[in-house]
């Protein structure tokens, strides 16, 4: 592989991983409204039908707890996401060395 063979192989990998990250930020920011939205709702209809405020409540916490996990979920994708942009960038500047020794 030649250094322009290279860094096409390393741009379109980036260029991949960047998307995947921007997806990852999109899924958040739909999930961050969703959740708002569904919460609204969910407290406008059990503010009515409730007794007391313990039902509401404790669906309240559940769905705080489950809107946590979702984002911790994604969270973690993102960490990957950029592991593999930093393994791509030490991969890539490796086998430039590597080439540019080869050239000598």
């Amino acid at each position: 592989m030649d250094e322009e063979q290279l860094k096409i192989s390393y741009t379109r990998a980036r260029q991949e991983l960047e998307e995947q990250e921007q997806d990852i930020k999109t899924y958040r920011k739909k999930g961050e409204q969703l959740f708002e939205e569904s919460r609204e709702s969910l407290y406008y209809y059990l503010q009515d039908f409730a007794i007391d405020d313990e039902p509401l409540n404790q669906a309240l916490r559940e769905f705080a707890q489950r809107e946590e996990e979702y984002l911790e979920i994604l969270s973690k994708e993102r960490k990957a996401i950029i592991q593999k942009q930093e393994d791509t960038d030490e991969k890539y500047y490796s086998d430039l060395r590597k080439l540019m020794e080869e050239d000598r």
